[in-house]
């Protein structure tokens, strides 16, 4: 009795693992990749921004706290909300 072929027992043919194939299916996948550069830009800018405005509200947050708790100044903090 025989048994079917497996993959395995097919995949020794394939020329998947040769430099050339593998420099050709990088170029495919890199213009997929840049068809999306735009988007990839946006995103990145996006978490720049985020970046910047939780550093921002941690440096104001500081003040809040320094004010409020280290100086225990009442003027300012009956100011802080307007």
């Amino acid at each position: 009795m025989t048994e079917p072929a497996t993959a395995s027992a097919t995949a020794g043919n394939s020329t998947a693992g040769t430099p050339e194939s593998a420099a050709r299916i990088y170029r495919r996948l890199l213009g997929y990749a840049l068809r999306d550069l735009p988007v990839f830009g946006l995103a990145i800018f996006g978490m720049v921004i985020y970046a910047l405005s939780d550093t921002a509200f941690a440096v104001l947050m500081k003040r809040v706290l320094d004010v409020g708790f280290v100086e225990q100044d009442r003027e300012a903090m009956l100011r802080l909300p307007f």
